[in-house]
């Protein structure tokens, strides 16, 4: 919600619509530098949040609100997600600005609309990949062992590629490359802070021989393999506040969010300069 507030205070201008409902604020505005109509909302924490907000969203676009009628020819949106993540290889610097170009999910809510499981090549060796690393640091009389299956999900091509052009237009510091999505934030994501050990320790490490995957957060994947199931176009960029590999944290993250929310917003308006 506190993100939302500060970068619809400094992107946005004549706000119209702002809704907060149960932590979840929706701010509609148009944007200072583009003109375009543009609204930023939070989608909470982890993919069971986000998949209330994006089945909202759809719903706006493809249900007639008066007839409750799913519409002839409803229009698909285009969707951002901005947001922080920790960097997994220690080469990246704080601050950068990481494009998600693909993402594999931990969380189970990806499995609930398995018939959108994405067709990229790509999401899918990397999701096997990340499988197979997982199923090997699990011993077999373990209570887990085979239970934690990845799915992978892709980007729109032309969504990542605006983000790639607007981040350079606008001199921030970004890389692109896989993002791995936790299904919470302690023992999904390698913690080990309570008494009961985590299932896969030090997971994060385990993800990072990879070099590909440059980010972990907690609902990128499932953004986009809905987006994507749902033919809508969607994409990520999401700031690395902290280095896993070297413990290490960003000391300006509002900073850097304010970056990549203008790199995002540039992307949108070259995305509907192309229609």
């Amino acid at each position: 919600m506190v993100r939302v507030d500060l970068l619809a205070g400094e992107l946005l201008v004549q706000t119209g619509v702002r809704v907060s409902q149960r932590g979840l604020t929706t701010i509609t505005g148009t944007a200072c530098d583009t003109q375009q109509r543009v609204t930023i909302t939070t989608s909470g924490m982890g993919a069971p949040s986000a998949e209330i907000v994006l089945n909202e969203i759809a719903a706006l676009f493809e249900v007639d609100t008066h007839t409750r009628m799913r519409k002839a020819q409803p229009a698909s949106p285009t969707i951002i997600r901005v947001g922080t993540s920790g960097a997994l290889q220690e080469r990246t610097r704080l601050g950068t600005s990481i494009i998600s170009s693909h993402a594999v999910g931990f969380d189970s809510t990806g499995w609930f609309y398995a018939e959108g499981l994405s067709t990229d090549p790509v999401a899918a060796e990397l999701a096997r990949s990340l499988h197979s690393s997982i199923h090997m640091s699990i011993s077999q009389e373990h209570p887990a062992y085979g239970k934690i299956r990845p799915y992978g999900a892709a980007s729109s091509s032309v969504v990542t590629q605006a983000l790639r052009e607007a981040a350079k237009a606008l001199h921030v510091v970004h890389d692109v490359g896989a993002t791995v999505t936790a299904s919470g934030f302690f023992a999904p994501q390698g913690r080990d802070v309570g008494k009961i050990a985590p299932s896969v320790p030090d997971l994060d490490r385990i993800v990072a021989r990879d070099p590909r995957f440059l980010n972990m957060d907690m609902e990128t994947a499932f953004v986009l393999h809905f987006c994507g199931g749902n033919g809508f176009r969607s994409g990520a960029i999401c700031v690395a506040a902290a280095n896993r590999a070297s413990n290490s944290f960003a000391s300006n993250v509002k900073e850097h969010i304010r970056d990549a929310a203008r790199v995002a917003l540039g992307a949108l308006h070259s995305l509907r300069c192309q229609q």
